[in-house]
């Protein structure tokens, strides 16, 4: 039996951010056990939508980002490995499934090269290839052990997927990372929810890459079923 973290940021996306723990309250995985915890930063607020959904709760300042995030992970202290996902990322059994196969067939970072966006507003469904997101990462403790728990530089407040890779693989080296591409084509599905109070939006993407497309929502549906309805009920103005 394998102990996995599940790490997750909160801030002003309630509805939304409760939607997303609710799906992973009730992901189940034979011969995993879950601890799922939620970093927030809005006080009984925050707490409130944590616990009601089933999550561990640690108040934390929201800035900088990189120590709310290493909060976390310090808190987590002593799992196997964990999932690090936003508060509007949803990763597929299917998808979670794949990390963790890599994982114990001997990578120390498993992370997805492809990444899928769904926009509430436009109710429309989007790929892109090769866009290396930081949520969906599965972190080895033997990995975390080696940079003492705190995988992200401290102080920082943009980039900061980029400066996790970056920090694994120097101060965790030798770290082995493995990256799942054709995440379509296997099926391998994590889903980036953008709402009305993202920091990137769909379009941003668009026109800093060239490789994002639209995609039948259907395809969506067939991963997470009811989601889209589910996400049609929260409002995109939580703030």
């Amino acid at each position: 039996m394998y102990t996995i973290g599940i790490l997750t940021t909160l801030w002003k996306r309630h509805d939304l951010e409760g939607v997303v723990m609710e799906y992973y309250r009730s992901l189940e995985i034979d011969g995993v056990k879950f601890r799922r915890l939620a970093v927030g930063s809005e006080g009984d607020v925050t707490r409130f939508n944590a616990e009601s959904s089933g999550w561990e709760y640690l108040e934390y300042e929201n800035f900088p980002l990189t120590d709310k995030w290493n909060a976390g992970m310090r808190e987590l202290e002593g799992v196997d490995a964990v999932l690090v996902v936003g508060s509007d990322d949803i990763v597929s059994e299917r998808a979670l499934r794949t990390l963790i196969a890599e994982w114990e067939n001997g990578a120390d970072v498993v992370d997805l090269e492809d990444l899928f966006y769904y926009s509430i507003e436009d109710d429309a469904a989007y790929y892109s290839v090769r866009a290396h997101p930081g949520a969906g990462m599965l972190i080895g403790a033997s990995a975390l052990m080696k940079v003492g728990w705190n995988p992200w530089p401290s102080g920082i407040d943009s980039r900061i997927d980029g400066a996790l890779v970056n920090r694994l693989s120097t101060d965790a080296y030798p770290c082995k990372f493995k990256h799942i591409s054709d995440c379509k084509e296997k099926e391998v599905c994590m889903v980036d929810i953008k709402s009305g109070v993202n920091k990137w939006s769909v379009d941003d993407m668009t026109k800093m890459t060239d490789r994002v497309s639209q995609i039948p929502v259907e395809l969506l549906d067939a991963a997470f079923p009811n989601l889209r309805d589910l996400l049609k009920q929260t409002t995109t103005d939580n703030g």
